[in-house]
């Protein structure tokens, strides 16, 4: 019999049968979604209050982290464990940590055209060469002739600390750029790091 010969009520047959393919359709929503979520393209966002974010332009800086060589050095290789983006008071911070522990910062202030991008290793960048991945970055943020950054006369010196860590920093001739190069006393590159104020 069918359901409208017991007064409108529903054996459950057609019922089930009805919600198959809504029920694949949930499915596989679901997985999507938990796809998506596994992916952390969506960062947790913080925002102080009364901040009335441009998502536009926080997309876009997403975007170019994401496209940038030191995303590709400390977190692609291992993969996005969290992401945090963060407004207060017109300044943009967005902080990656790799499921194998490297770290990107990245804080913008687009009022006085401030960019500062640090990278700091756990386990070391996938390229050696710590200088052609700043390179690029310089490349990538300023476009074909960079800023003018001087290579081959960086500011070099030890750390006061125990640690025995060396910083070297590479200074440049447009818009108050320099980058950082820290290494710990094996040598090995432990902080990656291009700044820049227009």
């Amino acid at each position: 019999m069918r359901s409208s010969e017991h007064g409108g009520r529903d054996n459950g047959v057609g019922a089930t049968a009805a919600w198959r393919p809504a029920r694949r359709l949930l499915l596989a929503a679901t997985v999507l979604g938990v796809a998506a979520c596994a992916s952390h393209d969506a960062c947790e966002v913080r925002g102080a209050p009364g901040s009335s974010p441009d998502l536009g332009a926080e997309q876009a800086v997403l975007r170019s982290i994401r496209n940038g060589s030191l995303y590709a050095q400390a977190i692609a290789p291992t993969g996005v464990a969290a992401c945090r983006l963060a407004r207060d008071d017109g300044v943009l911070r967005v902080h990656y940590r790799a499921s194998g522990g490297n770290a990107l910062d990245v804080e913008r202030d687009p009022r006085i055209e401030y960019t500062n991008v640090e990278a700091s290793f756990v386990t070391p960048p996938v390229d050696n060469d710590a200088i052609g991945i700043l390179a690029r970055a310089e490349r990538e943020s300023f476009g074909a002739g960079g800023c003018g950054i001087d290579w081959l006369n960086p500011e070099t010196e030890k750390s006061a600390d125990a640690q025995g860590n060396e910083e070297s920093i590479y200074r440049g001739d447009v818009c108050n750029c320099r980058a950082r190069v820290r290494r710990n006393a094996a040598g090995v590159v432990i902080k990656l790091g291009l700044r820049s104020s227009c």
